[in-house]
């Protein structure tokens, strides 16, 4: 090829890239503000009562396409040793080899692959979550609370109430499974930011 035909090849590249439009144009881009965020679950314990946990360290984006919730996706690494139960006994326990093994998984991840809208408003975002080195997909019950400008922060802002169950035994996770149920209820009160002002 000569030069002058690689010059007008590279200039029709650029023309062509120039007026391509930008997948999902219409996404906004927001991150997880994990000082008004919080990660818990509950598991019943010998049959008496639910022992609530948390997340204290996680990092997450949320994609929204309000025109089209398909074209949305929800990112969120969570850091296993940040987990509280209001007991540092118990957080030792839950951090060990026996539960959540934080020193050889030091994070779990969820990746949605879809993001479908509900009858009632609500969303259903299905996605891989992966831990203790297993990979599952889980389906997350999403209820947008409210988008805007946070009055705080002055920047765009998104609430939203999250939840799911899972079987811990799926996960090879069956330490105690008599006494303690498999059953674990998730439930996330999130608000993330968008980026700038």
């Amino acid at each position: 090829m000569t030069t002058n035909a690689t010059a007008r090849l590279a200039t029709l590249i650029l023309c062509l890239a120039a007026f391509t439009p930008p997948a999902h144009a219409d996404t906004q881009r927001y991150a997880l503000d994990m000082s008004h965020t919080d990660i818990h679950f509950s598991i019943m314990r010998f049959g008496f009562n639910r022992v609530i946990g948390h997340f204290r360290d996680a990092e997450g984006v949320i994609d929204y396409d309000a025109n089209d919730v398909a074209n949305s996706s929800v990112s969120v690494t969570i850091q296993t040793a940040s987990i509280e139960s209001g007991d540092e006994t118990r957080d030792g326990h839950l951090q060990g080899e026996f539960w959540l093994n934080t020193a050889a998984h030091p994070t779990m991840t969820f990746q949605s692959t879809a993001v479908s809208a509900n009858d009632d408003g609500t969303l259903t975002v299905t996605g891989d979550l992966t831990m203790l080195g297993k990979t599952l997909s889980v389906a997350l019950l999403v209820t947008i609370n409210k988008t805007g400008t946070d009055p705080a922060t002055k920047r765009a802002a998104m609430g939203v109430t999250i939840k799911t169950n899972l079987d811990r035994a799926d996960y090879g996770l069956t330490t105690a499974a008599n006494p303690i149920a498999n059953d674990v209820h998730v439930h996330i009160e999130a608000l993330a930011l968008a980026d700038g002002a």
